[in-house]
């Protein structure tokens, strides 16, 4: 009979560690599922920007004129949602139109190509470029 008490009172704690253990999983699951979106906006976000700075590179190796650049970098901003990052994005865009002069004289070249070139460079997702630092290096 003590044997029975005793057997019945593992299975009870053992219930109550499954049943503790189950909440933990559900709920990193539940931030998993609600995080899964965010990333892949971002990633397609990134991807696009990618995109559209290599094919603008490809058409404009050595010059281009500051109304093409304003093309680009309004094919940037048009996918952007009102995200932190997104905002954080259009605030360097901002900046490049400014440190480039690209709204005045739209058919005159960029002044200072190479350094337009740089700062296309610098136009990520702040949180792409935290998730690649975060990340370990994989070994080679």
């Amino acid at each position: 009979m003590l044997d029975v008490v005793r057997y019945e009172s593992d299975l009870t704690q053992a219930a109550e560690s499954m049943d503790a253990n189950f909440r933990v999983l559900f709920r990193e699951l539940r931030q998993l599922q609600r995080r899964a979106p965010r990333e892949a906006a971002t990633e397609k976000t990134s991807a696009k920007i990618k995109r559209v700075k290599r094919s603008f590179l490809l058409d404009h190796p050595t010059w281009a004129s500051r109304e093409a650049a304003l093309l680009l970098l309004d094919d940037i901003e048009t996918g952007l949602d009102s995200s932190v990052d997104a905002e954080d994005l259009k605030s360097q865009i901002r900046g490049v139109r400014r440190d480039f002069t690209l709204d005045d004289e739209p058919t005159e070249p960029i002044p200072d190509f190479p350094g337009f070139r740089s700062a296309l460079d610098k136009l990520v997702y702040r949180e792409i470029n935290e998730a690649q630092e975060a990340q370990p290096s994989a070994p080679r």
